[in-house]
């Protein structure tokens, strides 16, 4: 028998009965992400922290990074073979969610993995190289991660000054699909490290922009202090002012060591979801064109006045 009125209830073994649109057991229908396992998700609120509480395993890219309204902290894991055998090896990222303090929660929300060619990694520039980067969700089990949700691709550019200038192409890869969400244009710049996104519809989202005198690329001291690096970033074609990217040091010994950064980007307030996507994305294009260096290099080769102040890795 139903209770009074009709609707099938069951118990949420929490000492009460769930509403109709709950599993039995409390858990939510599987057809529906956005439902936490205590419940329906209740709207955002920042006072809870973001992602706090929800689990990624029931959510699509699309509802993690509408949640995010803060921000991201992207790592690059650490290479320590790498370092002390002087070969690179592909590198991993992780995305983090960052706090109104400015720095990465401990949860790991998405891995970011570089599929490179041999070749290309260790012989072309960084202008030319082609490279591929798939980027999962980051789940306890990793069998459930359902596979990449992202996937970016840049192809291999003969590059000169303003011609043929590299680009990357952004795509949700999510559940077997292949969409098409913008990309990441490098442009020719001879002032400033510069760098254009575009949506699917190729209209300019963003504008990243480094001034090229800053201590971080004139400076080849390990310390934290001299790896700081700005970044600014407008928004829309108006060139809207928005609060600025950082790249960051690991510390002097990791610095000393190797090449691998960290990246704080704050999300603009009006940014969709495929926006943080994009950003994300030029992150990881930014640190492979400008700061992926081989540990023997002893000073930045920049092409300050020729390609874009493009730092080579030959």
């Amino acid at each position: 028998m139903y209770p009074q009125g009709g609707s099938p209830m069951y118990n949420n073994g929490m000492g009460g009965m769930a509403s109709p649109m709950m599993h039995p057991g409390g858990m939510p229908p599987m057809g529906n992400p956005m439902m936490h396992p205590g419940g329906v998700m209740p709207p955002y609120n920042p006072n809870m922290g973001g992602m706090t509480g929800l689990d990624t395993t029931m959510m699509s890219v699309q509802q993690i990074l509408s949640v995010i309204t803060t921000g991201i902290f992207l790592k690059q894991e650490f290479d320590y073979m790498g370092a002390l055998t002087g070969c690179e090896r592909p590198n991993r990222y992780y995305v983090y969610e960052l706090n109104p303090m400015g720095e990465a929660k401990r949860r790991r929300l998405f891995k970011c993995d570089e599929r490179p060619d041999w070749c290309a990694k260790h012989c072309m520039s960084a202008d030319c190289r082609p490279f591929e980067l798939k980027i999962e969700k980051v789940t306890p089990d990793p069998d459930m991660s359902g596979g990449p949700v992202l996937y970016l691709q840049r192809e291999c550019k003969c590059t000169c000054m303003c011609l043929n200038r590299p680009e990357m192409k952004v795509y949700l890869t999510e559940g077997g699909q292949k969409t098409y969400l913008g990309k990441v244009y490098d442009p020719y710049d001879c002032c400033h490290h510069s760098f254009e996104v575009f949506d699917a519809k190729d209209q300019k989202r963003f504008t990243i922009q480094a001034n090229c005198c800053q201590l971080g690329f004139c400076c080849k001291c390990p310390c934290d202090a001299c790896e700081k690096i700005e970044f600014e970033l407008f928004s829309g074609q108006e060139n809207k002012v928005e609060a600025p990217i950082l790249k960051l040091g690991k510390g002097c010994v990791k610095n000393a060591m190797g090449s691998a950064d960290d990246f704080r980007c704050p999300f603009p307030a009006m940014a969709t979801w495929e926006d943080k996507a994009l950003l994300i994305s030029a992150l990881m294009m930014i640190d492979f064109m400008m700061f992926e260096e081989k540990p023997d290099d002893n000073v930045h080769q920049s092409n300050s006045y020729q390609t874009n102040q493009v730092h080579y890795d030959y």
